[in-house]
C-alpha cells in the first residue's frame, strides 16, 4: 500500500494539472481562434453592407432626380405646346370677332361649324361640316366665313353633319348682282374655272374686277361676297355676255365656317 500511494498521488496530480492546462489553453485558444476566424468575415460583411447601403441610397437619389427631370421636361413641353397654340387662339379670336361683328350689324343668327372634309377634285365640289340636324341646320342655308364671304349652300342635313355644295360646283346656281351696278344674273359652277354669271345682256355694263355678291332673291342673305369678275367676253351679235368669276373662297383654306340660320 505504501509503495503504491506515492505513485497514485503523483498520477492524480498529473491528471489534475493536465486537466487544468487543457481547460486553460483550450478555452483561450478556442476563444482566440474563434475571434480571429470570424473577425475577417465580419469585417468584410460590414464593409459590403456599407457599400451596398451607400449604393442603394445613391440609386434611389438618381431615380428621384430622373423623375424630377421627367416632370420638368413634361412641363416644358406643355408650355411649348401652349405657346404654339397662342397664335392660333388669337387668330381664332379675331376670326370670331369679325364674324360676330358682321352678325350683329346684319342681325344674322350664325352657327359655328368645322369643316370635316372638302372635295376639290372630280366632277363635283362639296364639303362636309360637323353639325346638322342636331343644330337645326337645314338645306338651303348659306355658309359663310371671313365676315361675309359665301362658301357654299347646305344641300343635305344629317343627324350630326351636313353636306354643302360649294360655289364652283356645277350643280349649284344662285342669284347674284354686281355690287356697284344694277346688273343681275345667275351663276353656275365651273369647277377649276370658278363660276360663270349667266343672263348678263350685251347692253349691261360689267368689267373685270367688279365684285359679285348675292342678290337675296333666292332665299340667301343679300350682299354676301361671291367673287370678282375675272373675264368678260362679248361675241358680236350675241344677246348675252360670257362672264367668268373667281370665287373669293378659293383664296382661303378655312377650318371653321358659319351657317346662316336666320337673317
Amino acid at each position: 500500500m505504501n509503495r503504491r500511494s506515492p505513485k497514485l498521488i503523483l498520477l492524480t496530480l498529473l491528471v489534475v494539472v493536465a486537466i487544468f492546462i487543457t481547460n486553460l489553453f483550450t478555452g483561450e485558444y478556442f476563444s482566440h481562434a474563434l475571434a480571429t476566424g470570424l473577425a475577417k468575415p465580419l469585417v468584410a460583411q460590414y464593409r459590403w453592407s456599407g457599400w451596398l447601403r451607400n449604393h442603394l441610397v445613391s440609386w434611389w437619389e438618381v431615380e428621384q432626380w430622373m423623375d424630377q427631370r421627367q416632370q420638368l421636361e413634361n412641363q416644358v413641353r406643355d408650355l411649348q405646346a401652349d405657346n404654339r397654340q397662342i397664335p392660333e387662339l388669337l387668330k381664332e379670336n379675331d376670326f370670331l370677332k369679325k364674324e360676330l361683328g358682321v352678325a350683329r350689324q346684319r342681325n344674322l343668327e350664325l352657327e359655328l361649324v368645322k369643316l370635316i372634309e372638302v372635295t376639290s377634285t372630280g366632277p363635283y365640289r362639296t364639303a362636309l361640316i360637323d353639325r346638322g340636324q342636331d343644330a337645326d341646320i337645314k338645306p338651303g342655308m348659306a355658309v359663310i366665313f371671313q365676315g361675309q364671304i359665301l362658301f357654299g349652300v347646305v344641300q343635305e342635313s344629317y343627324t350630326h353633319s351636313a353636306l354643302l355644295w360649294l360655289l364652283n360646283d356645277p350643280r349649284l346656281s344662285i342669284n347674284v348682282r354686281v355690287q356697284a351696278a344694277n346688273v343681275v344674273g345667275r351663276t353656275h359652277g365651273a369647277l377649276e374655272q370658278g363660276l360663270f354669271v349667266d343672263l348678263v345682256t350685251s347692253q349691261e355694263e360689267i368689267k373685270e374686277g367688279d365684285l359679285i355678291v348675292s342678290s337675296g332673291l333666292d332665299g340667301l342673305p343679300d350682299a354676301l361676297e361671291v367673287g370678282a369678275v375675272a373675264n368678260v367676253k362679248q361675241v358680236s351679235g350675241a344677246l348675252f355676255k360670257t362672264v367668268r368669276v373667281d370665287p373669293r373662297f378659293i383664296n382661303f383654306l378655312p377650318e371653321d365656317v358659319f351657317v346662316v340660320k336666320k337673317y
